[in-house]
């Protein structure tokens, strides 16, 4: 089984043999699955942590593998895991390993981190599993959803650790983390009431439908067995050169990612609407492409309270994350997967959602009813004229005015483009702040071509009412190079 493996061996001499050669052979498959350096670095903390008993061989005790981790974890959470450890090497007593309880050898540690970072997910969700309570507890999905809050709290320090982290003004509390438990758990539950019993099956199936935990866990345990610097190395996200576009990272597996490795704000001159636990979710939810790079488009803090200052930021700017909130103090908004630009109908495709930050958190996807995914109008007396995402006309389920300071979000019983419901404090709703957040990599070859008419978007709508090609968009000078 896996680190959760509990046996009781009493066994031949052919028995024992065979355990022997399965075990080095589990050895060898633990030992190549990691690169050399990881196996260089694993080999070191080992030696590091490690002590001889009177025979002279090395193990490591609960003690100094606590010390290590404390930084990082609770003592309950470094005990259940060590427990497990013990439980691989307590299983090569058949093979007369001359370790007492409590003691780990080099072998076990090694088939422990394998086990960990190398194993199937089904293997992962097993150890998540086993960490949330101790194995005579029943457990549920409270002990689930305080242990998601324990891995995001760890997950936030090792961020606070790395040289990017560091200078970022991002904060978290414990009711940002208790909002993104509870919605990670929401996807373990379904109907089932909360607190209920929770089986390792349903963990296993929890992990595969919402992999944002899986990552989680991974990303903190890397940064207490290996380096907190991983969190955030612009290499691993399929970048070189920090974060341009590359024929390599277009076709790299981003699926780790959890935080951009990159943002473009100057955080001195802005109290961000985003905690951690929002962007995390945030990013999750965005395609892989645009998952490593956010760039600050449009804040009331600095650009002040101006539509056609918003609508200039945003337009031609590839995919934006649009964040509100309102008087009654709800944060929402919508992800835009492609440009905004004005028409007087519907763009965007099925990876637009809508999203709930506060007072909790929700994502909201397509549910395939109709393709209203995105509206921009202006200066139209027979259309309405503002920013909204879903519903239909005058019935978005967001929708920010021209005349700057309103809004609303319409879902009753829900919006049918994205199945959310009212996101607001009010149906009706009156703006407090709003910023907006380009993802990706931004469009340069777009950003080269514009024109007078890309900065002059009074001038761009009346094209646009009148029904004239806009010129300067469909033939431009060449460039001198």
């Amino acid at each position: 089984m896996l680190l959760s493996l509990r046996v009781f061996i009493s066994r031949g001499g052919s028995e024992i043999m065979g355990i022997l050669a399965s075990r080095g052979i589990e050895y060898e498959d633990s030992y190549r699955s990691f690169s050399e350096r990881e196996r260089q670095h694993l080999l070191s903390l080992f030696n590091q942590l490690a002590s001889a008993n009177e025979l002279g061989v090395m193990k490591v005790e609960f003690e100094p593998f606590k010390n290590h981790l404390a930084w990082l974890l609770p003592e309950c959470i470094i005990n259940r895991f060590f427990k497990e450890m013990c439980n691989i090497q307590r299983a090569r007593r058949a093979v007369k390993n001359p370790l007492e309880d409590g003691q780990v050898g080099r072998v076990a540690f090694f088939v422990s981190m394998s086990h960990v970072f190398k194993r199937s997910r089904e293997e992962k969700a097993q150890i998540f599993y086993h960490l949330t309570a101790d194995v005579d507890q029943v457990v549920t999905s409270v002990e689930v959803e305080d242990l998601c809050k324990t891995f995001l709290d760890a997950y936030v320090v090792a961020l606070r650790k790395t040289a990017d982290g560091a200078k970022w003004n991002l904060y978290t509390n414990l009711e940002a983390n208790q909002r993104f438990a509870k919605n990670a758990i929401q996807e373990l539950l379904k109907k089932k009431a909360d607190p209920s019993c929770v089986s390792p099956e349903e963990v296993i199936s929890w992990f595969g439908k919402f992999p944002l935990i899986e990552r989680l866990f991974l990303a903190v345990m890397r940064a207490g067995c290996f380096d907190v610097e991983s969190l955030l190395e612009a290499k691993p996200h399929g970048l070189e050169d920090g974060c341009e576009e590359t024929v390599a990272h277009v076709q790299y597996d981003r699926s780790h990612i959890i935080m951009p490795c990159k943002f473009e704000v100057d955080f001195s001159k802005i109290d961000s609407l985003l905690d951690i636990p929002s962007i995390i979710l945030l990013n999750h939810h965005l395609p892989e492409s645009s998952q490593h790079r956010w760039r600050l488009l449009f804040s009331t803090q600095i650009h002040g309270e101006s539509f056609s200052a918003f609508i200039h930021q945003i337009t031609n700017q590839g995919p934006v994350a649009i964040v509100a909130r309102d008087t009654g103090g709800h944060i929402f908004g919508g992800f835009a997967s492609v440009g905004w630009s004005i028409k007087s109908h519907f763009v965007g495709d099925s990876y637009c959602f809508l999203f709930s930050l506060k007072p909790k958190m929700s994502v909201y996807h397509p549910t395939g009813y109709n393709e209203n995914f995105m509206y921009l109008n202006m200066g139209m007396q027979t259309m309405p004229n503002g920013l909204g995402m879903g519903g239909q006309l005058n019935y978005f389920g967001f929708w920010l005015n021209e005349d700057f300071g309103s809004g609303h979000s319409r879902g009753q019983p829900s919006c049918t483009t994205y199945g959310s419901p009212v996101l607001s404090a009010e149906e009706e709703f009156k703006l407090d702040k709003l910023e907006a957040w380009g993802v990706g990599a931004p469009p340069e070859n777009e950003l080269e071509k514009k024109s007078v008419l890309d900065t002059d978007i009074e001038a761009k709508a009346f094209l646009e009412v009148i029904g004239k090609k806009m010129h300067s968009e469909g033939f431009r000078e060449p460039d001198t190079d």
